[in-house]
């Protein structure tokens, strides 16, 4: 009788110990997002049962990133902290983010279409290349910058003084061109631009 008795706390004990431990643990998630300049999958593990519609929150969380991975303000710090705060909202409190891309982890590509000849024979109008977001450029490196009065453009960085960077064109030709009866000589972009406007590096191509 004792023996049984035993038995049937000791299950109970574990019962109780398994319950609290849900308790405890039934907040917390990890969130697996994978990247590669076109395609996003997105994976919530957490406790099972926990009351928590993870596949709503995946299907939330795919949407957005999806939207901005090419918003060109982001970066991984920004993506994960949004991450967490869309993940609050279906009741997580402990939540850990790994985003993985072709570049490593807590990197973040981005596809961009290169419009124009400024970058022949490099880079082909109408060519598609990922870059990785990351401000860390240095000479010879190929970057996308949102540059104050060209806007967005693809250029390849020649020196760097301090956190301004010297933007060229890969294409030397000049071009003439007749305006209102004068002649012009034009040629590429030359631009200087704070290391701030770089939106990221150009890793892979003709993709």
């Amino acid at each position: 009788m004792n023996k049984r008795i035993t038995i049937i706390a000791s299950i109970v004990i574990i019962i109780a110990i398994i319950g609290g431990l849900t308790v405890v643990f039934s907040d917390d998630a990890v969130i697996n997002v994978k990247l590669d300049g076109v395609n996003v999958s997105t994976e919530v593990l957490s406790i099972p049962f926990n009351g928590k519609d993870n596949s709503k929150l995946e299907q939330e969380l795919h949407i957005f990133i999806y939207k901005q991975v090419n918003n060109i303000s982001t970066n991984a710090t920004t993506i994960e902290e949004d991450i967490k705060k869309i993940s609050e909202k279906y009741g997580y409190t402990d939540i850990d983010v790994n985003l993985h891309s072709q570049f490593g982890d807590n990197t973040l590509p981005m596809i961009v279409l290169v419009d124009g000849t400024s970058m022949v024979p490099t880079l082909k109008d109408g060519e598609k290349i990922i870059i990785e977001k990351d401000k860390n450029v240095k000479p010879g490196d190929i970057v996308v910058a949102n540059d104050n009065q060209y806007g967005l453009i693809i250029k390849r960085v020649n020196k760097t003084k301090g956190n301004q960077i010297y933007l060229v064109s890969d294409n030397k030709k000049i071009e003439t061109v007749i305006e209102n009866g004068v002649i012009y000589e034009v040629s590429g972009i030359k631009t200087w631009v704070n290391k701030s406007q770089i939106v990221g590096i150009a890793k892979q191509f003709n993709v």
